[in-house]
C-alpha cells in the first residue's frame, strides 16, 4: 500500500475515560484522522504504528510505541486510542508520527509525512493529573500572579520559597513558630510582629542584649552545634552541672555521663569522667579530673589531677602523676613523674624519672629516682634510691637510699641501705652491705658494711669498714687496709686477719722488695734504704 497523502481532519484529542468516572483519569486519550490511499479516502482495515518525536524532522523518540491492528477506516475517517505513559506531557513541543500498511501485510510500515505537532489538547492530562494529586506540578509551570484565593487552608508539606525575589505582603497573624531557617537580617517590622523581630538574632550582629535572659542556644536537654563548611566544629553536651565543651573534629566525643570535659581540638581524642580535659592531638584518652595537651596516643586510664603534656603513647594509671613527654611512657604511682625519654615506667609513689630509655622504678619504691640513663632499674621497696644516669645500672630490692652516680652495669644489691657507687664498669655493692662505698674504676665489690673501695680495678672490700684499693687488693677482714699496685697484676694481695695494714708497692729501682705484715693498731713507719736518703717500703717498724 502506498499513501499518498496523511490528512487530521480534527485536533481532537480527548481523554479516554469518562470524566464522569469518581476514579482518577490514566494517560490515555482518543486520536481521530483522516487516511486517504492513492489519492482517495481509504476504507478497510489497517496496521498502524503512532511515534512522538521531540523534532519536527530526526530527533528522539518520547515515551512508547504504540502499535494498533486493525484499525478500521471507513471514508478515510478513524479513531484511536493512544497512551504513551506518564510523564510525557510536560510543555515541551511534541510531533506524532505514523506508520501504516494494509492489516496483516508483511510488508514495511510506509511512514506518513509530514510529522503532526500536537495541538494543547493532550496538555489537559497533565492538569487533570494535578487536580487529582497523581504527581507534583513543577514550580517552573506556574506563572503570572496566582490569587490569594487559591492559596488559602493549610498546607500539611512544606512550601519553600528559595528565590531571592520572594516576598511576603500584609499581616502576619500568629507566633511564628512555623517559620524556620529565615534570615533574620531580611526581616523587617511589616514582615513580622515587633515582638519577634526585636528576638531575632541577626548576622551582623545584635545590641542591647540582656545576658542570661537572651541567649543562642537550646532550653531542652539537647546538644548544640556549630559547624564550618558543614562539618562540625564545636559540640556543646548538657550534662548535669557543667557542659561538655566538644571542639575540633567530629569523631571527637564525651562519655556518656561526663561531667564538664573539654576537648579543645584535633581529631579522635575521648574524654570521660569529671572535667577531664584534651586541648588537641590525635586519639588521646583521658579520664576523670585530668589533662592531656596533645600529642598521639596519649592516655589517662584512671585516677585523678593526672597532667600528660605531650609526646606519644605515654599512660598514666594513678593520682596527681605528670608525664611531660616522649614515647611509651608509663605511670602507674600516685604523684610521680617522668620527665621524657622512651619506654620508661615509674610503679613507685612519690617517685622520679628524668628522661632517658627503658628506666624502671618498681612498686614500693617510693621516693626513688631516675635521673636518665639507658636500661637503669630500681628495684621493689628501695625506697629514696636513686640512679643518676649511666647503662644497665641496677639497685635491687630494698636497697633503701641507695645511690649509684652512673656508670656502665653497676649494681648495688638487695638490702644494701645507703649504699653508694658512684660511677665506673661492673662495680658492686654486695647484698646487706649497708652503708658500702665504691667510687670508681672497674670490677670493683664492697661486701662488708661501712666497706670502701675507692676506686681502682677488682677489687674487693669484704670486711666491716675494710678499705681495699688499686689493682686486686683483697680486704677481706674487718677493719683490714689493703693497697696495692699494679707490679704483679696477676695474683692478689689480701688481708689474712682484722685490723691489718697492707701496702704492696714497687719502689723506684728493679731491686726486690720485702713485705711486712704490721697490726693496724701499729704505727708504720718507713726507713730509708741503706745507703741512700730514698724512702722505700721494704720495712714497717712499729713503735
Amino acid at each position: 500500500m502506498n499513501a499518498k497523502r496523511w490528512t487530521i481532519l480534527t485536533a481532537l484529542f480527548a481523554l479516554a475515560q469518562s470524566a464522569q468516572q469518581a476514579t482518577a483519569l490514566g494517560t490515555a486519550f482518543s486520536y481521530q484522522g483522516s487516511l486517504t490511499e492513492n489519492g482517495n479516502a481509504a476504507t478497510g482495515n489497517y496496521d498502524m504504528q503512532f511515534y512522538l518525536r521531540d523534532a519536527v524532522s530526526g530527533g528522539n523518540p518520547v515515551g512508547t510505541t504504540n502499535t494498533l491492528a486493525p484499525v478500521s477506516a471507513s471514508n478515510g475517517l478513524f479513531t484511536v486510542v493512544l497512551d504513551f505513559g506518564t510523564g510525557i506531557f510536560t510543555g515541551n513541543a511534541l510531533w506524532l508520527e505514523i506508520g501504516v500498511r494494509t492489516n496483516g501485510s508483511v510488508s514495511p510500515y510506509s511512514t506518513l509525512s509530514p510529522r503532526q505537532q500536537l495541538t494543547p489538547s493532550p496538555y489537559a492530562i497533565m492538569a487533570n493529573n494535578a487536580s487529582n494529586l497523581l504527581g507534583s506540578l513543577p514550580a517552573a509551570q506556574l506563572s503570572g500572579t496566582i490569587q490569594s484565593g487559591q492559596l488559602s487552608g493549610a498546607y500539611g508539606g512544606s512550601v519553600a520559597f528559595s528565590n531571592a525575589a520572594n516576598t511576603f505582603s500584609g499581616n502576619f497573624i500568629g507566633s511564628g513558630s512555623a517559620l524556620s531557617g529565615l534570615n533574620a537580617s531580611q526581616l523587617t517590622s511589616g514582615a513580622v510582629p515587633a515582638a519577634a523581630l526585636s528576638n531575632a538574632w541577626q548576622v551582623g550582629g545584635n545590641t542591647g542584649t540582656t545576658p542570661g535572659t537572651q541567649f543562642l542556644g537550646t532550653t531542652d536537654y539537647q546538644p548544640l552545634e556549630l559547624k564550618v563548611a558543614n562539618s562540625r566544629a564545636l559540640r556543646i553536651e548538657p550534662a548535669n552541672f557543667a557542659p561538655n565543651l566538644i571542639g575540633g573534629a567530629s569523631d571527637n566525643s564525651a562519655a556518656l555521663g561526663s561531667v564538664g570535659a573539654t576537648i579543645a581540638g584535633g581529631r579522635g581524642n575521648y574524654a570521660s569522667g569529671e572535667s577531664s580535659v584534651i586541648a588537641g592531638g590525635e586519639l588521646n584518652t583521658n579520664s576523670s579530673l585530668s589533662s592531656i595537651g596533645g600529642g598521639f596516643g596519649n592516655s589517662i586510664l584512671s585516677g585523678s589531677y593526672n597532667v600528660i603534656a605531650g609526646g606519644v603513647q605515654n599512660s598514666i594509671q594513678g593520682f596527681q602523676s605528670i608525664i611531660g613527654g616522649g614515647t611509651q611512657n608509663s605511670i602507674q604511682g600516685s604523684q610521680s613523674i617522668i620527665g621524657g625519654g622512651g619506654s620508661n615506667t615509674n610503679v613507685a609513689d612519690s617517685a622520679a624519672i628524668g628522661g632517658g630509655d627503658f628506666n624502671n622504678i618498681q612498686s614500693g619504691a617510693q621516693y626513688a629516682t631516675v635521673g636518665g640513663g639507658y636500661n637503669c632499674t630500681i628495684q621493689t621497696n628501695a625506697s629514696s634510691a636513686t640512679i643518676g644516669g649511666g647503662s644497665y645500672n641496677l639497685i635491687q630490692s630494698s636497697a633503701q637510699s641507695a645511690t649509684i652516680g652512673g656508670g656502665v652495669h653497676c649494681q648495688i644489691q638487695e638490702n644494701a641501705q645507703e649504699s653508694t657507687i658512684a660511677g665506673g664498669n661492673n662495680n658492686f655493692v654486695q647484698p646487706n652491705a649497708q652503708y658500702a662505698t665504691v667510687g670508681g674504676g672497674s670490677g670493683n665489690s664492697s661486701a662488708g658494711i661501712a666497706a670502701t673501695v675507692p676506686g681502682g680495678e677488682l677489687n674487693q672490700a669484704t670486711g666491716r669498714d675494710s678499705f681495699a684499693a688499686g689493682q686486686r687488693a683483697r680486704a677481706y677482714h674487718d677493719g683490714a687496709f689493703v693497697w696495692s699496685d699494679y707490679s704483679n697484676p696477676s695474683n692478689l694481695f689480701a688481708s689474712t686477719g682484722p685490723n691489718q695494714f697492707l701496702i704492696r708497692a714497687r719502689p723506684g729501682s728493679a731491686s726486690a722488695q720485702t713485705i711486712r705484715k704490721v697490726p693496724c693498731t701499729l704505727r708504720g713507719q718507713l726507713l730509708p734504704t741503706a745507703g741512700t736518703s730514698r724512702p722505700a717500703v721494704s720495712r714497717l717498724v712499729a713503735e
